[in-house]
């Protein structure tokens, strides 16, 4: 029998974090900077799963995670601006 296995097993896949991502774009809409963390995390996850370091189960929370998470920042941001004018 030789060394190398003709069948060899797949490579171990990270474990993403699409519940995390998911509830700081959430929370974003209260508080707007923990968008930014939503929007880092979960672009680098999303990096992760196009080279197939990372499990795609998910990849939808993610997306709507960093959406949520920007527009949560924007509308805060936009608030902000608005009560500062007047």
């Amino acid at each position: 029998m030789s060394d190398t296995d003709p069948v060899a097993a797949p490579p171990q896949l990270l474990p993403n974090q699409r519940g995390k991502i998911l509830a700081l774009g959430l929370v974003a809409w209260l508080i707007g900077i923990v968008g930014l963390i939503a929007l880092g995390m979960g672009m680098e996850h999303l990096k992760r799963i196009e080279k197939g370091e990372m499990d795609p189960t998910g990849k939808g929370l993610i997306v709507f995670g960093v959406a949520s998470g920007v527009l949560g920042l924007v509308v805060n941001v936009a608030v902000l601006v608005q009560q500062c004018a007047k």
